[in-house]
């Protein structure tokens, strides 16, 4: 047995992770342990068949791993994201991942086809990856997703040449049934309801878009690609999930989606309202109050704020109204995290951006003082995990649960940037290269 002392430099570090890849059964010892609270030191600590343990192994130990000085914490949990809806740039985002500390992520919206292709490959690579996915998101016919999606299933990749195809695109339905499901009525979900449900899907996804305009969209072709379903299909459909054993998770856009969500029974947000909001315009119809977010946490219902995806739409050229605009942003966010602090909203992060990964949203709000360090950690670790896979012993450093974890030089609730340099990342007791 090996005992390997973490008072090394990294090329020490690069060579115990490639000569001991394969340890499943740990003696931990000393090192400060995130409680979900705070970092406290602990003697000693086992990995049992790649769970934690407080008991020693009845089998030999691989390896005892001394942590004086250092601290743990669990791998993260990315809750809505698009990254492995293709295996495009797969090898990249697994390397950013991996990077990051990101272990487990909720893909909420990506083709069938894709699914298969993507956890064939992580299967094979025996991955350190765990994925959950919604697979198609249910809609009204040529509603969101479906100008993501049918263009890249014709081959086109190129916004532009998307743009030039238009009419092309708009006509075709290869992705239909498949990375989009369009439910334009309660009997169009019954009836693909069956067919829904043989593509396995962990968690079911729809998209209220400003539903309350719904009909007015419908009879307007310039929300093609910007419309979701029905407040009736919504409703249908969550009810119907809901006696399949489904969460349902909803894509929304304003305050009003937000209270419809909480009538029908949605169990997680996948955005905050006004996720989109440029700093311009109503501010009104994205507000939320007291008694919604009072609601919600009466409920139970959970969010994915989706923050950082508001710098999208700030104005790119002219510099003061562009500064102006982001103060006005931040003022807004800061408001919605300090009210849904104070209701204790549970609430987990994604970036819901292709090709970005968990902490862009997370710096994000770090950097502009929209969260505490240590409400980070616990939305990136505790929070994601009982969001987004309820049924995985995951997101604590505590027996019983997997022997997942990783190891920083210094304490991150004091000192945030640690996160960006990992000692060590350990996947079920196994040290990941």
């Amino acid at each position: 047995m090996n005992t390997v002392f973490f008072k090394t430099i990294p090329l020490l570090l690069l060579v115990f992770v490639t000569t001991h890849a394969t340890a499943q059964n740990l003696k931990l010892l000393n090192g400060s342990w995130f409680n979900g609270e705070r970092f406290e030191k602990k003697d000693t600590m086992y990995v049992n068949e790649g769970f934690f343990s407080n008991e020693a192994p009845q089998v030999a130990l691989d390896t005892t791993l001394d942590f004086t000085g250092k601290y743990l914490l669990p791998p993260f949990v990315e809750a809505h994201t698009h990254n492995l809806s293709s295996s495009y740039g797969l090898q990249g985002i697994l390397q950013a991942y991996l990077e990051e500390g990101t272990f487990y992520v909720q893909v909420l919206g990506c083709s069938q086809k894709a699914r298969t292709e993507v956890v064939e490959i992580l299967e094979t690579s025996k991955s350190f990856l765990e994925p959950s996915f919604s697979n198609g998101g249910i809609t009204s016919s040529l509603g969101h997703p479906f100008m993501i999606y049918e263009p890249l299933a014709m081959g086109i990749y190129d916004p532009a040449t998307r743009k030039d195809r238009y009419q092309e695109v708009i006509k075709s339905r290869l992705a239909q049934n498949d990375a989009y499901w369009f439910f334009d009525t309660v009997a169009e979900a019954d009836q693909h309801w069956d067919e829904l449900m043989k593509t396995q899907p962990d968690v079911i996804k729809i998209m209220l878009i400003d539903a309350e305009n719904y009909q007015q969209q419908q009879k307007d072709s310039t929300f093609i690609g910007r419309k979701g379903v029905s407040p009736e299909v919504a409703q249908h459909v969550v009810e119907k999930a809901h006696k399949a054993g489904l969460r349902v998770f909803s894509h929304i856009e304003t305050a009003n989606d937000f209270r419809l969500g909480l009538d029908i029974g949605v169990d997680v947000f996948a955005h905050m309202p006004g996720y989109g909001y440029g700093g311009t315009g109503d501010l009104g119809k994205y507000q939320l109050t007291p008694e919604d977010f009072k609601r919600a946490a009466t409920q139970g219902v959970a969010i994915i704020p989706t923050a950082y995806l508001a710098l999208r739409r700030l104005p790119r050229k002219n510099t003061a109204v562009k500064e102006k605009a982001l103060s006005a942003i931040l003022e807004f966010q800061k408001s919605f995290f300090e009210a849904a602090a104070h209701f204790e909203i549970q609430m987990a992060l994604g970036a819901d951006d292709f090709g970005e990964t968990l902490m862009k949203e997370v710096k994000y709000l770090q950097e502009n003082g929209l969260l505490s360090n240590l409400g980070l950690l616990q939305m990136m670790t505790e929070n994601g995990a009982k969001i987004c896979f309820p049924d995985k012993k995951i997101g604590a450093l505590a027996e019983g649960f997997e022997g997942s974890f990783l190891v920083l030089e210094q304490n991150p609730i004091l000192d945030f940037s640690t996160l960006d340099n990992i000692v060590l990342r350990v996947k079920k007791g196994k040290v990941l290269h």
